[in-house]
């Protein structure tokens, strides 16, 4: 129900099911609505928007004085033929969530970009000279009835960039009927339907100035966070000073346990390393019609749309009763 309480408060209109299937990706939600969540990562700000003239004055009156806005803008302003603003939306925030945790949850996405499903787009996007860092996350639902990728595209300044100035583009593929699109070995997931779509949109914001000079490589923590090397096997952290591979952002005060965590950690010999999948060679290298995403080998059948939903069978026992008191 907390989880309820926080998607509503980012505008969602769509109630989620009150059962823990929703942790898993077991609730349908509209595309615009997914977006909505990963716009309040930014900065932990909802928005609602109303209108005003030319003045700016209002020209939206509603019928209780305490009703919010439209969580949505889908209007940015209306001209008359001479280009005379007569109408142009207004936007209100107001804080939902901590923005730091938006930033460590942003920075798990910019790792998924940078070594998971999404590495399509890791230097796909060139600006001023350098590798836009993107963020973002895929997703196919069963029976790869619907494909979709939701992320950051970073507004760069001349001094860098800091989590919480960047657009949020989502991208949806699948056909109007809701059928599984696959044709012979060919299977549309995000990694190679959506995430395309995704890349070219951004490519395209980025040519039309709205993602600043770019020249930037990576996102600067914000202040009271730092980046953590760790090893890609474990997931552990590193010691070496090596510049190169995958970190993971964490408070300061974290960090400084870090060093003391990774001396009392003992991986058995017998276990070692997991080998994880290399990304293919080379800038927003391609995957084949066959590649898979995680957790997409062996889809199920259900009825959930959302991205990375996997259906979920209840245990049929009921939970033990638990006495009074």
């Amino acid at each position: 129900r907390y989880l309820q309480a926080q998607v509503a408060a980012t505008g969602v209109q769509v109630e989620l099911p009150t059962n823990l299937t929703v942790a898993l990706g077991g609730a349908d939600l509209p595309l615009a609505d997914m977006a909505l969540l990963y716009q309040t990562l930014l900065r932990g700000e909802a928005w609602t928007f109303d209108g005003v003239d030319a003045d700016g004055d209002a020209t939206v009156e509603r019928l209780a004085t305490d009703a919010p806005g439209p969580a949505l803008g889908l209007l940015d302003r209306i001209e008359s033929a001479d280009g005379t603003v007569l109408w142009r939306a207004k936007g209100t925030s107001r804080a939902v969530s901590d923005p730091v945790g938006g930033a460590l949850v942003g920075d798990i996405l910019r790792n998924v970009v940078r070594q998971g499903t999404g590495r399509r787009a890791e230097g796909a996007v060139v600006l001023g000279g350098q590798a836009l860092p993107l963020a973002g996350k895929t997703g196919t639902t069963n029976e790869y009835r619907n494909a979709a990728f939701v992320g950051f595209a970073p507004r760069t300044t001349p001094t860098g960039l800091v989590w919480g100035d960047a657009l949020t583009v989502a991208t949806w593929v699948g056909y109007d009927d809701n059928r599984p699109m696959r044709r012979g070995s060919l299977r549309v997931q995000g990694a190679n339907g959506a995430l395309p779509a995704w890349i070219g949109t951004v490519r395209a914001l980025a040519n039309a100035g709205l993602l600043g000079p770019g020249g930037v490589t990576e996102w600067t923590p914000p202040e009271g966070l730092t980046r953590v090397p760790i090893e890609a096997a474990t997931g552990l952290p590193r010691t070496d000073a090596a510049p190169e591979g995958p970190t993971l952002l964490t408070t300061v005060d974290e960090a400084r346990r870090y060093g003391a965590f990774a001396e009392a950690v003992v991986v058995p010999s017998a276990i070692g390393p997991v080998p994880l999948p290399l990304p293919a060679e080379g800038p927003g290298a391609e995957l084949g019609p066959d590649a898979r995403e995680e957790g997409a080998d062996a889809p199920t059948t259900g009825a959930a749309t959302s991205p990375e939903a996997p259906e979920v069978v209840p245990d049929e026992a009921p939970p033990p009763a638990v006495p009074p008191g």
